[in-house]
């Protein structure tokens, strides 16, 4: 009988994390650790779901995840990092910690814990604001998006001796389960502006990123290594005047 996959979600209750645990749980060929502060609801009854609580700014309880992990469903294949700071102070220590010290210690705590004959992988879920300026979101955001980029790069030269890639996931503005009905409503005119600027006129999707994931994940990516993708249908690479002139 084959062996499943053991896949490690860190965060992602919602959004894309969603998403990509649902495109997980529909492939039939995973087991799925998913671990948070909250339980996925709809999920919960899924044999193939594991579910570890966990607060990220706990710093011994997170460095004990991947070994709990391990202990219910085996050695891991792929860590995919989705997980938010979702406290309203807009700390700067407060993000730089749950967005670069949580995952740079679930990191070096997983090494070990891989499975050996598979394709060791991680891959963490970023922001464009990882590379540019927003007005609408604060300077700690800002500053632990940058960091990440860096982190990848860093944990791809530290891990390549061990046999463990990884890669980062940088998006725009997509259409997602919770903003379904604001972009099919009174949002459609923010969807038309995007696809404006946007090279192929295209609106993502959660789903494309799930897709973008499972590649990354994938022996197919094996020589993409210390990497961000950029998954944002090219808005970023058109020239600002051709767009006002």
């Amino acid at each position: 009988m084959k062996k499943l996959k053991h896949v490690l979600l860190i965060g992602g209750r919602r959004g894309i994390g969603k998403d990509y645990l649902d495109f997980l749980l529909e492939e039939k060929n995973s087991i799925v650790t998913y671990s948070g502060r909250n339980e996925i609801i709809l999920q919960k009854v899924n044999p193939r779901l594991n579910f570890i609580r966990v607060d990220l700014a706990d710093t011994k309880g997170r460095k004990l995840l991947v070994k709990k992990a391990v202990q219910k469903h085996g050695k891991i294949d792929h860590i995919v990092f989705l997980q938010r700071n979702r406290d309203d102070n807009e700390i700067i220590s407060n993000e730089v910690d749950i967005m670069l010290s949580a995952t740079s210690d679930i990191i070096d705590s997983s090494i070990e814990f891989f499975e050996p004959s598979g394709n060791k992988s991680i891959i963490v879920i970023n922001s464009g604001l990882s590379r540019f300026a927003s007005k609408e979101s604060s300077l700690a955001y800002h500053l632990a998006r940058g960091g990440i980029e860096q982190l990848v790069r860093y944990y791809a030269v530290k891990l390549g001796p061990n046999g463990i890639r990884i890669n980062s996931v940088s998006t725009c503005t997509i259409q997602k389960f919770e903003n379904t009905i604001f972009f099919d409503t009174e949002g459609k005119d923010r969807v038309e502006s995007q696809k404006q600027i946007t090279p192929g006129k295209y609106f993502g999707n959660a789903r494309d990123i799930s897709t973008i994931i499972s590649f990354l994940a994938s022996n197919s990516s094996k020589l993409i290594n210390g990497q961000t993708i950029i998954a944002d249908g090219g808005i970023t690479i058109q020239w600002p005047e051709d767009l006002i002139w």
